[in-house]
């Protein structure tokens, strides 16, 4: 600026001379501000893309961590699903080897006795409100 403050000091510039070294720098100034915004524009559809897909990142990784964590829960239960499954079947075919009915005729208390027992305790039906 002071270069600029001196170089019009100077007498012997004329009044053109002193309005093209004000001119110039304030258009170089003005034409890089151009460039800039214009880049912004063009780049805008790229950033907003990049922060939706920051953020779908950020929620894949949130759901896989869940997955992984209940993928290990389900799995302790289908075991506890298919132990109990073993212990109905060995219990219910002890029964059925035990009390052998004929084709025609229906499993008998015994059977579906010995099928509760082997599921184990069962939760009592809930109660009707009056």
């Amino acid at each position: 600026m002071m270069a600029l403050t001196a170089l019009l000091r100077r007498r012997s510039r004329t009044v053109i001379e002193q309005c093209v070294l004000i001119v110039v720098p304030l258009l170089l100034l003005s034409v890089a501000l151009n460039v800039w915004q214009w880049r912004r524009a063009v780049t805008a559809p790229l950033r907003l893309e990049n922060r939706a897909l920051g953020a779908a990142l950020t929620t894949v990784n949130a759901l896989a961590k869940d997955a992984a964590r209940d993928n290990t829960a389900l799995l302790a239960e289908l075991d506890a699903l298919v132990e109990r499954g073993r212990v109905t079947r060995t219990v219910y075919r002890r029964a059925a080897a035990q009390a052998p009915l004929p084709s025609q005729c229906a499993p008998g208390a015994d059977r579906i006795q010995a099928v509760n027992q082997g599921l184990g305790p069962s939760e009592p039906p809930p109660k009707e409100s009056p």
